[in-house]
């Protein structure tokens, strides 16, 4: 249903990571609208490119 939905998975057999481009708290209003709320404590916020690209800059 992620996927279908824009998600991209990556991962093994039993370890699967589910990321979209979108902020957490859009994150988790999808996963209510899917009724998938239970997993909403496993999201988690992560630097855009932006930001990584500034830091290997000052570096």
């Amino acid at each position: 249903m992620l996927v279908r939905n824009g998600w991209i998975a990556t991962g093994t057999l039993y370890d699967i990571i589910y990321w979209k481009d979108v902020n957490l708290e859009e994150a988790k209003e999808e996963l209510k609208r899917h009724g998938l709320e239970e997993y909403i404590e496993y999201l988690e916020e992560s630097p855009c490119e932006e930001e990584e690209v500034l830091e290997e800059e000052r570096s």
